[in-house]
């Protein structure tokens, strides 16, 4: 009986060891490959350098993964991921940060690339010259804001005290006023923008009788030789806006005529809208000339408070668009609320530029 007895478990073990050894033999693999190693190890020392400068899946704007295969036939998976940071956030500190991090698990930095002026970062991540991420990390755009003082060049204390300003404002000067030369020069060695502030006619006939306009009624020749003349008084001027111009903006053959006058002399030009029916806009894209339009104005009100909620209303605009344009005249009220408002913009994470440079698309 004994004896049956160790037989049978004799058999047993046999059995069990043979079982074994078969499935062994035959279970299928179950760990990673080589490749999805390769990537979750990187993935892991990159997403820790990641989230050091509080990058998060929220900043991710494209993922999407590969499938490479060697000449050896080996596969791996690649993955591409680009994302969208703060302008806060130093692209040099993550590059830094990535290779230490993976160069930690055995990964490393195969190649990088700044672009677009430093904006934008592409690297490219393995291990063992595998190339398992392909990264590209972009700094967010600012939205910027640009306000043009109009009706300078008289020479008031006011002026003189917003050209004290030291924000990049841009400064749009009368023609043939009493200081527009020398407000011209103090502009532009201040550092600011300069424009000429082309009088155009109005509907209101009291505001046709400023120097330099131009009517309606004129010839192409005579509409050159004014904005020639009136050039010559404010040097410097990059580009032009209109003072007034409720009739004159909304009659094409003015209109042109002065915009191929400007597109011959390298200037862009401001459209102040005084009118909603200006014909400007149209006849700019028309002929290629750089062109932008007001889109606040932010003083119709000589009141503190007003100016304050057109400025707020104008940074609304800029952060919705990307880029706003403000107007305004000197006046104490307006120093005033722009002496408040100029730091707080800026706090909010938007650029004060010269208006110029929204034409920079």
């Amino acid at each position: 009986m004994n004896n049956k007895k160790v037989l049978i478990f004799g058999l047993l073990a046999l059995l069990i060891v043979e079982m074994f050894i078969w499935g062994t033999l035959h279970q299928k693999k179950m760990y990673p490959t080589r490749g999805e190693t390769l990537s979750s190890l990187v993935e892991k020392s990159l997403n820790k350098a990641l989230v050091n400068f509080g990058i998060t899946e929220e900043n991710i704007v494209k993922k999407y993964w590969e499938e490479k295969t060697s000449q050896g036939k080996e596969k791996w998976i690649q993955i591409h991921e680009e994302f969208v940071i703060p302008q806060s956030i130093s692209l040099n500190e993550i590059l830094k940060d990535i290779d230490k991090k993976t160069r930690q698990t055995g990964g490393k930095i195969l190649s990088y690339n700044f672009l677009e002026g430093g904006r934008k970062l592409q690297i490219t991540l393995g291990k063992e010259n595998i190339a398992t991420h392909s990264l590209v990390i972009s700094k967010d755009l600012l939205p910027k804001i640009a306000i043009i003082i109009d009706d300078m060049g008289y020479g008031r204390e006011i002026e003189k005290e917003i050209l004290k300003l030291s924000y990049p404002l841009t400064i749009s000067i009368l023609p043939r006023q009493k200081d527009s030369l020398k407000t011209a020069e103090t502009a532009h060695n201040s550092g600011f923008e300069v424009l000429m502030h082309q009088p155009l006619e109005s509907k209101n006939a009291d505001y046709n009788t400023i120097q330099g306009l131009i009517t309606e009624e004129m010839s192409k020749e005579e509409i050159k030789s004014i904005l020639k003349q009136n050039l010559k008084t404010i040097p410097y001027a990059k580009g032009i806006n209109n003072h007034e111009g409720s009739k004159g903006m909304e009659n094409e053959e003015t209109v042109s005529e002065l915009l191929d006058i400007l597109k011959k002399e390298n200037m862009f030009f401001i459209n102040s809208l005084t009118t909603p029916d200006s014909t400007a806009k149209k006849i700019a894209i028309a002929k290629g000339l750089e062109y932008l339009e007001r889109d606040i104005f932010l003083d119709n009100k000589k009141d503190e408070k007003y100016i304050s909620e057109q400025i707020d209303e104008l940074i609304s605009q800029a952060l919705s668009n990307g880029q706003a344009i403000g107007i305004a005249h000197p006046s104490q009220a307006t120093l005033n609320a722009l002496k408040k408002a100029l730091p707080e913009i800026e706090t909010e994470g938007i650029k004060i530029v010269p208006v110029s440079q929204l034409l920079e698309k």
